[in-house]
C-alpha cells in the first residue's frame, strides 16, 4: 500500500537520503548528466507567453537553446 505522507515523515530523513544516494549512483551508472537551469525568470516569462507553453516546458525549451550553443566540452 502507497502512503500518503511523505516518505521522510513515514521513514525519517535517513531513507530520503538513501533513495537520493541511489538515485545519484543510478545517474553514474547509465552515464547521465543532469543540466543547470540557465533560464532567468524574465526570458522564462518572454517564453511563456510568445509560444504559450506551460511554465515546465518554457523552461526545457531554454535548457536545450542555452546547451545547443555550448561548447562541445560542456556537454
Amino acid at each position: 500500500m502507497i502512503s500518503s505522507e511523505p516518505i521522510c515523515v513515514t521513514n525519517g530523513l535517513g531513507s530520503v537520503i538513501n533513495k537520493l544516494t541511489d538515485f545519484v549512483e543510478l545517474l553514474e551508472v547509465l552515464d547521465m548528466v543532469v543540466l543547470k537551469d540557465h533560464a532567468s525568470p524574465n526570458e522564462l516569462l518572454e517564453v511563456i507567453a510568445k509560444y504559450n507553453l506551460p511554465p515546465n516546458d518554457a523552461i526545457i525549451a531554454l535548457t536545450c537553446k542555452h546547451y545547443i550553443f555550448a561548447p562541445q566540452e560542456a556537454l
